[in-house]
This record gives structure tokens, sequence and C-alpha cells, in this order.
């Protein structure tokens, strides 16, 4: 991967992670059971080799299929294949619903048990059961630093999140992939089981649909015949006398090949706006490369790819004043360096490499929203990568003088070793 981008050019700089799920579907494929020895041993000399190769860290998303087989003591010796090469822990937890609280605490536990830091991926309680309480999470976070834990978070600006309609689907049905989950979708009894696994739920099981509570309104559609309409919508337009809400979006599962981009509408202001502003939570966009026209633009994505940063710096630094400029700008760059052990970037300073944003303070703001995101911000006057400038006003310059970063592990870990 890292080859292909420099033999084509990139504008901006980009670094990788070792994915966990990438890990075990390497070695496991969509098999359910547990790893033995010999694979298992496959999987450990896996995230050496991505360590080797440059990657940060290893990035987990255990919420969902396969990440969830993996046990948290599995994690942990991971982790310390990627603590031997400097490298973090970074992880969309186990639960952001009803299990956050002990999602977090595993998540500190992992990086104190590994030795690695930690950065928990848009943090957020997405339950409606639990919203109000993320000074919780924040004391959690905050205790486990003063007791010497590296750990971190980061959210976007928003209170919706994206994920995929197929994440109400059961985990036990995903056994065998996308053709197995499918042919469960079609069979009567199968077909039955997951329909009330969804209404009641598994325990242990991030359900999005009940998480809303159970609120079809919520679900924000991103791609395909219905983009940018409200699951709810789509049910009414669909349904007939007999037919059900379940049995719909079953029904449009399987017409769109088991996977549709959604929008969920499933956390707080409140508790977002009280993560923003923790000294060790940083702001990160979780959103793609998309662009307003060509290839690139595709469905109705969340608009966050296009507004994250901008939104902060207009609507929650100037307009709400809910953090400074300098710490908004600082949550954006040297903290996620920090993060990460980049020391030659991030900040302006003399001997560093010249990634320059220059924007308007008083004009920045985002323009993309979620019926319509497919827009540029305000206020961003240049951008420069690496010396060279890529954006002047609203014209790329067709510059790509971006850089693959690569980890470099400590002096005791040869590269070819």
């Amino acid at each position: 991967y890292f080859e292909i981008v420099e033999k084509n050019g990139v504008a901006v700089n980009i670094l990788s992670y070792v994915g966990i799920g990438n890990v075990w579907q390497s070695v496991m494929g969509y098999d359910f059971e547990a790893p033995d020895e010999e694979q298992w041993m496959t999987m450990l000399e896996i995230v050496h080799q991505a360590m080797k190769d440059g990657a940060f860290g290893l990035s987990s998303q255990l919420a969902e299929i396969p990440g969830s087989l993996i046990e948290t003591k599995q994690v942990v010796e991971l982790c310390k294949v990627v603590g031997q090469y400097g490298g973090i822990y970074a992880t969309h937890m186990r639960n952001e619903g009803l299990e956050v609280f002990k999602a977090v605490q595993e998540a500190i536990e992992i990086g104190e048990n590994a030795k690695v830091p930690v950065d928990i991926f848009h943090l957020k309680i997405a339950d409606q059961q639990y919203w109000g309480r993320m000074n919780e999470i924040v004391e959690l976070i905050s205790s486990a630093r003063a007791q010497g834990v590296d750990v971190y978070a980061n959210v976007y600006p928003y209170t919706r999140g994206s994920n995929n309609l197929v994440t109400i689907i059961p985990p036990w049905a995903h056994q065998g992939g996308v053709e197995s989950m499918l042919a469960r979708l079609e069979n009567p009894e199968t077909r039955a089981r997951i329909k009330r696994d969804i209404e009641n739920g598994i325990e242990g099981w991030y359900n999005h649909y009940t998480a809303i509570g159970k609120d079809w309104s919520r679900m924000l559609l991103c791609e395909g015949e219905y983009a940018g309409m409200a699951m709810d919508t789509v049910i009414a337009m669909r349904a007939t006398n007999s037919s059900e809400p379940l049995e719909v979006y079953l029904d449009l599962l399987i017409e769109n090949g088991g996977s549709i981009s959604t929008v969920y509408a499933h956390h707080t202001e409140e508790d977002m706006n009280l993560a923003m502003i923790q000294p060790w939570c940083s702001i990160g966009s979780d959103g793609y490369a998309y662009a307003i026209e060509g290839p690139l633009r595709q469905g109705n994505p969340h608009p966050r790819s296009f507004g994250t940063f901008p939104r902060v710096l207009g609507l929650y630094s100037r307009e709400r004043q809910l953090i400074s400029l300098e710490e908004a700008v600082y949550k954006m760059t040297g903290l996620n360096a920090r993060k990460l052990g980049i020391t030659d970037r991030g900040s302006l300073v003399e001997g560093s490499f010249a990634d320059i944003t220059l924007f308007d303070p008083e004009e920045i703001i985002d323009k993309a929203h979620y019926l319509q995101p497919f827009q540029y911000n305000a206020g961003i006057r240049y951008v420069m990568v690496n010396g060279t400038m890529v954006l002047e006003g609203e014209t790329h310059t067709n510059k790509r003088p971006g850089q693959v970063l690569r980890n470099s592990p400590p002096s005791s870990i040869s590269k070819s070793d």
C-alpha cells in the first residue's frame, strides 16, 4: 500500500495502523472459532511484520465481527508486540452503549497491561439510557492517567455517528461472511430468530436499534436508492398492510447485498462537549476522502468528512467559545502528533516539517450538513504540505508533496530482524 501511494504521489501525509480485524481475517477468514496455537502465532507474526513495515500501532473495532471475537487477553498480547516497536493501541471500543463504562475500563487495562499508549476513537455514549453520564467516563480516564496509564481519546463535533445498517443484525448471523448472512435472512427460521434478537437484544452486544430507542427516524441512509432519506420514511413507502418495520428492513438489506451505510443519531451535544474540552481529548473526523465532484462523490455520507475541523474552529471555538482557538488548533495538530510519538510535525517550530494551514478565524466555518454533505468549508486560504503549496484559496495546485509516514522502531529493534 505504501509503495503504491509513493509511486503515484499524494497531496497529504498519510500513516496507518494495522487493523485487528484484518489480522484475524488474514488467518481465520470468516471462521468464528477460536484460533489454535499455530493460527495465533501467525497473527502475532503479522503484527510484527506490519510494525516493521512502518505501522504506528494496532487499531481495533471490537464492537463488530470479527473484532468482537477477540478476547481482552489476546488484544493485550498483540499490543505487547506493538509496544516493542514504540507503537500505540487505537480502539473503537467493544461497546459504546449500555456497557460503555466496562469498555472504557477494558481499553485502559489493555494499555496498562501491555504498557502502550491508548487512544479511544470518537468517545461517546451511544445509548439514550445512559445519556448525561459522560462525567463518569471522564473520571475513569482522568483517574487512569493520574495513575500513569497513557490514555487519550478523540471526538468528532457531531451528535450523529456513521456505521452500517447491517450492524443491527446480531453477531451470530454474520458467521461465514456476507453470503451466509444473506442466506439466513432468506431462511424463515433464522430470519425469525434474527428479528427476535434485534427486538430484544443480546447481552454484551451493542445494538444500534435498541440504543436509539427503536426509532427508525434516527437512521439516515447514506447510499443506494434511498440515500438521504430517513429509515422511517423508507419503511412507510415500502410497507404493506401486513408488513412490519423489521420485515421491510431485512428485505432492504437483502436487496442491497447486506450493506447500506447509515448515519445514526445516538449521542448528545452535552456529552460530546464535555469530552471535547478534556485536555487529553483531540479532534478526529472519523471520515473518508470524498470530493464534491467526480468518482469521490458517492452516496449521501456523514458531513464530518467535509466539515469536522472548520466546524470546531468556527462553531465550537469562535461562536460558542467552548474552547479557545489555540486549544482547538492544538487538539487537531500537536496533540494528535504527540499521541503517535511524532516529534517533527504538529507544531510551528523551526526544524519541523512545514505542514501549515492558513485560515481566517473570523470566517472559517463548515457548510456540509446531513442532507447536503458535499460542500467544502469557508475561511481556509492556504494549505502547505512539506513546504509545498497544495491549496490556494479554492484552487488545488495539483502538487503532491505528501509523504508516507512510517513508524521508526526503537534502536534495539532492527527492521531486518
